[in-house]
């Protein structure tokens, strides 16, 4: 009971709850997950602009 009085006070008086624990490497997984997905997008930005053609590198 003393638990539900403690959340309510906090959801009454406007605290944010404290977030779950989050497992260890979390972190590093999500930063590299959005750097291979950036590596992506930048590779099918310079092949939509190349027209299609693979040689991507050197088209100036």
């Amino acid at each position: 009971m003393h638990i539900v009085l403690r959340k309510l006070r906090r959801w009454l008086d406007g605290e944010p709850a404290p977030l779950p624990p989050v497992p260890p490497g979390t972190g590093q997984r999500i930063q590299t997950r959005e750097q291979e997905a950036a590596k992506a997008r930048i590779l099918a930005q310079a092949h939509h602009r190349a027209g299609g053609r693979h040689d991507v590198g050197s088209a100036r």
